[in-house]
């Protein structure tokens, strides 16, 4: 196999699938000051086709950037076309290492195609080469997200929409996904809320059957005039849907608190209620100066559990 280093014309280099075309329409500002003030610092890695055209392997953010800045020519590695595919797979991961990592997408559509051209030893290989343990269900897992919408897909390549969020996804009708991702899209939910958000309207789907743009729809417009507070929007709008899921806990909680205000407990009494509300009872902590103090007062507390 023959390997060779040459300038080649960026109108030349085209993406290998439409998919790579969503994913990389986008300039990437950050990307673009860099190969400004400083070049390309490697040859982009590129796979002759028979129409004159060549198939970029690897370093897709860098030509939306590379003919924004008006480059003509690009220095490129160019493999043959009767490049073994093993040895092509693996060079694509090698070259994209970094842009991989972030994006499960590029994972997935690497597998995808490989899986055409692999044994299933061959396709193992490729997962430990991506990080992963060599193991079918990942191949499987990953693979998946190809069925996302498309919006979904581009989120989760942005890093928007987080893995195990788009895992739940996957189990979703197209439209559900894409108005999920509308709302991550403008809220920006962190790990543990957007995982609560699409679980809690995934909830509500089930029990009322009813589509997720319907369930949410209605809320998302009561803050409709009030676009500039986000972070406050999610928060109450995390409370209205766990008020939904869980009507009955959301009341104790409001009676809990009911409860304290008309006790006013002072600082060194803490009082807890029961995890999630699941039932009535009470847990209340008393912190005590010293030994001293715990000893003066131990009798009573005795006196006072013994009758519980």
């Amino acid at each position: 196999m023959r390997i060779e280093y040459r300038l080649i014309k960026t109108d030349h280099l085209v993406f290998t699938d439409p998919l790579l075309s969503s994913l990389f329409s986008a300039v990437d500002s950050t990307l673009l000051d860099q190969v400004r003030d400083f070049g390309l610092l490697q040859p982009l890695p590129v796979q002759v086709q028979h129409d004159g055209l060549f198939h970029l392997l690897a370093g897709q953010t860098f030509l939306p950037v590379l003919r924004q800045l008006g480059v003509r020519e690009v220095m490129c590695q160019v493999f043959p076309s009767d490049t073994p595919a093993l040895h092509l797979y693996a060079l694509q991961i090698l070259h994209g290492l970094s842009t991989l990592r972030t994006s499960p997408i590029l994972q997935a559509y690497l597998l995808n195609q490989a899986q055409q051209h692999l044994d299933n030893e061959s396709l193992l290989r490729l997962l430990s080469l991506m990080g992963h343990k060599p193991q079918r269900s990942k191949l499987q897992e990953l693979t998946a997200l190809l069925h996302l919408h498309p919006a979904s897909m581009l989120a989760l390549h942005r890093g928007v929409l987080l893995p195990r969020a788009a895992k739940l996804l996957t189990r979703l009708s197209s439209v559900d996904q894409q108005t999920l991702t509308e709302v991550i899209n403008r809220f920006h939910p962190g790990g543990s809320k957007q995982q609560k958000l699409i679980e809690m309207l995934c909830e509500l789907r089930l029990r009322f059957q009813q589509p997720i743009a319907e369930l949410i729809s209605p809320l998302l417009d009561e803050h409709a005039e009030d676009a500039d507070n986000l972070p406050q929007q999610l928060h109450t709008l995390l409370r209205q849907l766990h008020e939904r899921c869980a009507p009955h806990s959301t009341q104790a909680e409001k009676a809990f608190q009911r409860l304290l205000q008309h006790l006013n407990p002072p600082a060194q009494l803490r009082i807890d209620h029961s995890p999630s509300f699941e039932d009535e009872s009470m847990d209340v902590t008393i912190r005590f100066a010293d030994q001293t103090e715990l000893r003066h007062h131990w009798p009573a507390l005795l006196e006072l559990a013994a009758k519980q």
